[in-house]
């Protein structure tokens, strides 16, 4: 069965419509109605956020050896979580979770090598996590790829 599209007349209209309303003002008076989310519940949220219990968690962050991911994975880490740092040069990752451990003594961290421009490093890396955990309770994809040309998969 097909599906009916719809008149080419109708589209039209309706686009005549959007485009008359726009010129109007009818959007621009909303968006300057529109009122950010208050500054109290975004405090209350953090706070929220910040006592939560980490305490055994199995959080595994992508790219944590070093910025966002490195300071994620040290926040977690005091926090009581279990770290599994998915990483593409082990160097930086040892070194990474040295200078966690320097700040956060008995954190369990461990690292599992992946390059994700690979696509059968991503399946190994994925079948080691599934394979040594049970579950995850906090995945933070953070790792970073820039490709330098352009592949087709």
């Amino acid at each position: 069965m097909k599906r009916a599209l719809p008149n080419s007349y109708y589209l039209i209209s309706q686009l005549k419509i959007l485009a008359s309303n726009f010129l109007e003002g009818k959007f621009i008076k909303k968006i300057r109605n529109f009122e950010p989310l208050s500054l109290d519940y975004r405090v209350e949220k953090t706070k929220r956020i910040s006592t939560m219990d980490m305490t055994n968690k199995l959080c595994v962050i992508t790219g944590a050896n070093s910025g966002i991911g490195f300071e994620t994975a040290k926040a977690l880490a005091k926090k009581g979580a279990y770290i599994v740092m998915v990483c593409r040069n082990e160097d930086k990752a040892i070194k990474a979770k040295n200078q966690i451990l320097e700040t956060v003594p008995d954190a369990g961290i461990a690292i599992v090598l992946c390059d994700f421009s690979i696509q059968k490093e991503i399946r190994s890396a994925a079948d080691e996590i599934t394979s040594r955990y049970k579950k995850i309770d906090v995945l933070i994809n953070n790792h970073g790829f820039i490709a330098s040309e352009r592949n087709e998969t």
